[in-house]
């Protein structure tokens, strides 16, 4: 197959015209892939003007600028290299990378790495805030279907590295407020295997990661977090779930790392905060963190407040044989079934 290339404004875009070719990922290969609905909102699906979708660089929680250089396949016969700094406001960078399709529907958007470096995906990701006429608008945040391959070490940090201490912002509002009616996370969504050999992580990770994805119904049967971890910093997965409406159930495996000793202020704190239709029952376990030396500050803190479904509190074996953290608050509602034998420090 011929394929033409065209030189765009700078030279930090070249841009490939082709048919019935695609960037395929191969088993191992760097790369994410994702699916968006250029029609999608949080009501059903429209005919948008214009039809197009911007591709969020404001990743890295905004803490540091970082890079990208990559190749993005826009599902629809587009292929172009794009090169440029994530921004560190909500509106400084985080225009994106914007593509205009000839016809609305649903695509699926590749990006692999242009060069070998590490951490070549950083830069990818929402604001915490709306902004206008950027890659952080509602309408284009409620296009993104779903996210479908796994997260590597390499997007993050050092390939192979065991020690992300000093990494910080992993995974840091990369789907924030993604609420369109088909937003879901695809099967082989999740940390890949070689996050097994990772023992420790930076302050927040995983912060905000999926809050306000109100459409989101539940989480893949295999997804679940970095198993080997023993030391976390602060916001360990805070906010991550919050404010998902629609999450009902969660996989049963779902686990928190049970090899924790040391973490940083405010773990996981308000994780499963306003999930109003969230069940914690007997499939549900949230174990003990049996390795932990000292409660962290504000551990817990507001976890399942305001989850309003039936619960059974017996499901939940971090207030079974450990003692609850000192400084919690709030980890659970008024409504919940077992309130009055719960803790004082528990109580919303």
């Amino acid at each position: 197959m011929d394929r033409i290339l065209c030189v765009g404004d700078s030279s930090s875009e070249l841009i490939w015209n082709r048919e019935e070719e695609e960037i395929s990922l191969a088993p191992g290969e760097e790369g994410f892939q994702f699916s968006i609905d250029t029609r999608q909102t949080n009501t059903g699906l429209n005919s948008p003007v214009p039809n197009t979708f911007s591709i969020p660089t404001s990743g890295n929680g905004g803490n540091t600028a970082t890079e990208y250089n990559w190749f993005i396949d826009w599902g629809d016969g587009l292929m172009e290299y794009k090169s440029g700094t994530s921004g560190t406001t909500a509106g400084d960078g985080g225009v994106g990378i914007l593509h205009t399709y000839a016809t609305p529907g649903e695509y699926l958007i590749t990006i692999k790495p242009a060069d070998d470096r590490d951490a070549w995906f950083r830069a990818f990701g929402f604001w915490t805030t709306n902004t206008a006429g950027t890659a952080n608008t509602t309408a284009n945040r409620q296009k993104v279907v779903s996210p479908l391959t796994p997260l590597t070490v390499k997007m993050f940090a050092s390939d192979g590295a065991t020690d992300l201490s000093l990494v910080e912002s992993i995974g840091y509002s990369m789907f924030y407020g993604c609420n369109g009616v088909g937003f879901t996370l695809g099967d082989n969504f999740g940390f890949d295997d070689g996050w097994d050999s990772v023992v420790s992580v930076g302050d927040s990770f995983c912060n905000n990661m999926f809050n306000s994805c109100s459409s989101l119904t539940s989480l893949p049967s295999s997804f679940n977090l970095p198993v080997g971890i023993t030391t976390v910093g602060a916001n360990f997965c805070s906010n991550m779930f919050a404010s998902c409406h629609s999450l009902t159930a969660l996989p049963s495996l779902f686990n928190p790392p049970t090899k924790i000793a040391t973490a940083g202020a405010f773990f996981c704190y308000r994780m499963f905060f306003d999930c109003g239709s969230l069940v914690v029952n007997a499939d549900f376990r949230f174990p003990l963190l049996p390795q932990l030396v000292t409660g962290p500050t504000v551990a817990f803190s507001q976890t399942f407040c305001n989850c309003t479904k039936a619960q059974t509190v017996n499901a939940l074996t971090i207030i079974n044989g450990n003692p609850a953290p000192s400084s919690a608050r709030q980890t659970f509602s008024r409504n919940f079934p077992d309130y009055a034998s719960l803790p004082a420090n528990w109580k919303q």
